[in-house]
């Protein structure tokens, strides 16, 4: 039987099929570790536990569900959007991407995660994400103004977007997949106008 508490950062992540990908493990230097986690203060970095291959499994998968709970559940206020009240379902939808942001974080560790984050292939995505759940948050803080729901479900549509384009970076070609099925929708779509 495995010892997963005795075994290194990499070894878990192999049973779970998280691999980290060849252009990240070429680029990443011990330099580059200490760039992002040298300002750290050392109580934050040794507070954070090491948890078991189990464990691990279990916060990732109940912040994953809670978070997607919350988002789906956002539907419920579907109404609210309609009679142009777009706060309640941009908070719940917000709320529900960052507790399922938290999930990655116990599956492949804070630092694994963020190393991945910020690699070169996904540092636009991963700023375009995280700079849209910190807009939206402070925009819901700020008293209603004109154009205040509109720019909150453009945050909301920008949210799901750089979280797809990011997720794609990690299946082989597929930014580049889903490039040309956009090109096609829009030459057909050019046809069709003809």
């Amino acid at each position: 039987m495995w010892n997963y508490a005795r075994l290194a950062s990499t070894d878990l992540e192999e049973p779970l099929g998280v691999y980290e990908d060849e252009e990240s493990r070429a680029q990443r230097s011990s330099e580059e570790d200490e760039r992002l986690w040298g300002r750290c203060p050392n109580w934050l970095t040794d507070s954070i536990p090491e948890f078991s291959l189990q464990e691990r499994i279990l916060g990732c998968a109940t912040c994953m569900i809670c978070g997607y709970l919350l988002s789906i559940g956002s539907l419920m206020r579907m109404k609210d959007l309609m009679v142009g009240n777009p706060v309640p379902l941009v908070s719940t939808v917000t709320f529900g991407n960052i507790i399922s942001l938290c999930g990655t974080f116990f599956l492949a560790g804070p630092r694994s995660q963020v190393r991945r984050m910020f690699h070169s292939s996904r540092q636009n995505a991963s700023f375009m994400y995280l700079g849209s759940l910190v807009a939206t948050f402070l925009l819901l803080l700020m008293p209603r103004f004109p154009g205040h729901g509109l720019i909150l479900l453009i945050l909301l549509i920008s949210q799901y977007a750089s979280i797809t384009w990011y997720t794609l970076s990690y299946i082989p070609f597929g930014r580049e997949m889903l490039k040309k099925c956009c090109r096609r929708m829009m030459a057909s779509s050019a046809d069709i106008d003809e």
